[in-house]
């Protein structure tokens, strides 16, 4: 079998994973050679394309939806895992009967691609886990050809691409502009759409473009990732399907107030109005927000200032698992909606404190709240005053904690010391004891 891959790297290795996985038998490697021999007897057949075509029939069912969804990625880029999983899970590719846990199941499926070397890995986070995910260019073409076979979705890499002529998937790596202008396709099949052009927000902001919205009012996954809104657009809220709405829709201002339309788009799980550097604003939700059950994790580059919750008993954001980053403030209702149990499943927080010093007594009721959140394991807090020596009350099942602008003292770094689960902390421009720490950060895991 070595000696048929013609000593091209990635079809020894590729097929070296596709045995891994079979039983160790001379009849289930037999198997295996069969298949090479047989593609090798076709005129024009080369071993690569050979050896990627098995690699994909072998896939396990779980797995089949999965690996060709990186052909809608344009070529050589990095793909941040955390978007990739939303998507999946938007799409529908991942099943468990607890929905809390669809993201841990899509998480294996990036790592077993990951062990049969259909992916590779990018970029890794401070743990060693994997941040990014990238896919060899010959194995993307192939999630492109299985794609057009199976009439999974198209890819518009030119103006006049277009080759089905019912796409439900779209991915649009060409200019906006030039697509709108050029595109007599019928989109009324449209169910998502991945934008990978800076002038994306021309889908919404361009005149010509209404046209080309109607035919889009049943898409479910919009990615906007690779567009520079300055503002969320009005015409989204055309968009009542929607379940899944990804990075940068604001970007370098402000958000003051989210429009009411937001809290019609029912089904939608991920509100990302941008990530990195926060900025000193907030961004006020209507009380509408409540309504979006589904909604799964929550991101603005802002402080969020939260309404407060129906006082409905029994009723919970139960799908919540993201919430970055939250104000507390006399107009924020987060610590009473922590206390109260409204989100029960929250996994990660991002928390600041920004009042003044006449009203810093109450930051003693953030710590016994957050007490609540059994399911928390990353925690973010930005401006706190001090943070008291109970800490291990509510920090026992904690594995990331960042820590900026606060005082911490002597008894609370020997608390964190003690954490069992805790795998990064990280100290900016904070005060321990005496001195500063982490003009740049410290990591520790």
């Amino acid at each position: 079998m070595a000696k048929s891959c013609g000593g091209l790297p990635i079809s020894i290795v590729v097929l070296a994973r596709i045995l891994a996985n079979k039983d160790k038998s001379h009849r289930e490697w037999s198997k295996v050679m069969d298949h090479v021999n047989l593609y090798l007897t076709r005129p024009e057949t080369q071993v690569l394309d050979i050896v990627l075509k098995l690699s994909y029939d072998s896939l396990p069912s779980r797995l089949r939806p999965c690996f060709p969804y990186f052909g809608m990625f344009p070529e050589d880029y990095e793909i941040p895992i955390r978007s990739l999983i939303q998507l999946w899970v938007a799409e529908g590719f991942i099943r468990h009967s607890d929905p809390i846990i669809v993201e841990d199941v899509a998480k294996d499926c990036v790592d077993e691609l990951i062990d049969r070397s259909l992916i590779q890995v990018g970029r890794r986070r401070s743990d060693g886990g994997i941040k990014t995910c990238r896919i060899h260019d010959s194995l993307r073409e192939l999630c492109i050809s299985e794609s057009m076979e199976e009439k999974l979705f198209e890819v518009c890499r030119d103006t006049d691409i277009l080759k089905q002529s019912k796409p439900s998937r779209l991915s649009i790596q060409c200019n906006m502009f030039d697509y709108f202008a050029s595109s007599n396709k019928d989109h009324s099949s449209t169910r998502s759409m991945l934008c990978f052009d800076d002038n994306s927000h021309y889908l919404f902001d361009s005149s010509e473009s209404k046209r080309f919205l109607k035919c889009l009012q049943l898409v479910r996954v919009l990615d906007l990732s690779s567009s520079n809104h300055n503002k969320i657009p009005a015409n989204l809220g055309m968009f009542i399907h929607l379940k899944i709405e990804l990075d940068h829709v604001v970007d370098g201002r402000i958000l003051i107030v989210i429009p009411q339309f937001i809290c019609n788009l029912w089904n939608l799980e991920t509100l990302d109005l941008g990530r990195g550097l926060l900025y000193d604003g907030e961004v006020s939700f209507p009380i509408g927000i409540w309504k979006l059950k589904r909604l799964r994790h929550l991101h603005t580059p802002a402080f969020i200032i939260l309404p407060e919750f129906p006082d409905v008993k029994g009723q919970t954001m139960w799908n919540l698992q993201t919430l970055s980053h939250v104000g507390i403030n006399k107009k924020s209702a987060i610590m009473s909606l922590i206390g109260r149990g409204v989100f029960p499943k929250l996994r990660r927080l991002g928390l600041r404190f920004s009042e003044d010093d006449t009203h810093k007594q109450g930051v003693g009721q953030v710590w016994e709240n957050l007490a609540n959140l059994n399911y928390l394991n990353a925690l973010k807090i930005y401006d706190f005053p001090d943070i008291p020596s109970s800490v291990n009350a509510f920090l026992s099942n904690l594995t990331e904690l960042t820590v900026s602008s606060t005082n911490l003292n002597s008894d609370v770094m020997s608390i964190l010391g003690s954490l069992a689960n805790l795998r990064i902390l990280r100290l900016y421009f904070c005060k321990v004891g005496k001195r500063w720490e982490g003009a740049g950060g410290a990591s520790l895991y």
